[in-house]
């Protein structure tokens, strides 16, 4: 069909509703979806810094919830360790004192090979009294990205104290 001077094609919709575009129209939907092709390049090159900031953050924040779990476990286990081996040791002869500079090296020795490998950066700290067993844990955590380095700098210092009294 002519109308006009441009020749005109029915769109054919699933109502029917007799449509016509021209093709100079066409043209024009074709000439700007070849000028859009760059568009989800652009579009990714300004999202992409945030993703790999939300994922370095995830990093970061999972790593340092991990160690100071670590560091949150092992002195429960250190105290645990501690009282069980004071409660032994009494159990086996009850008339004797417990050496509590020996059972401070043993459990603080058992904290640092269990937990850390034995590492320098971990610091074990066990008092022993009359009617308690305290362990201190304080690890160095090492941040992995800049993410967790702006929050808390090069490395995060977790700390954990458990006691375990008769």
């Amino acid at each position: 069909m002519v109308v006009g001077w441009v020749q005109t094609h029915p769109i054919i919709h699933p109502w029917g509703n007799g449509d016509y575009i021209s093709e100079k129209d066409e043209y024009m939907k074709q000439k700007k979806i070849k000028n859009e092709r760059g568009q989800a390049m652009v579009e990714f090159a300004i999202v992409l810094p945030f993703l790999l900031l939300i994922l370095c953050g995830i990093l970061d924040f999972g790593w340092i919830y991990y160690n100071k779990y670590m560091v949150e476990d092992a002195s429960y286990q250190g105290a645990r360790y501690a009282f069980v081996a004071e409660a032994k040791q009494q159990a086996m002869n009850p008339a004797a004192t417990v050496d509590a500079g020996k059972l401070e090296d043993d459990t603080e020795k058992y904290v640092k090979s269990e937990f850390f490998n034995n590492s320098s950066s971990a610091s074990v700290d066990v008092v022993v009294s009359s009617d308690k067993v305290t362990v201190t844990v304080e690890n160095q955590i090492d941040c992995l990205t800049f993410v967790g380095q702006t929050f808390f700098g090069k490395k995060y210092n977790a700390t954990s104290k458990s006691v375990a009294s008769k």
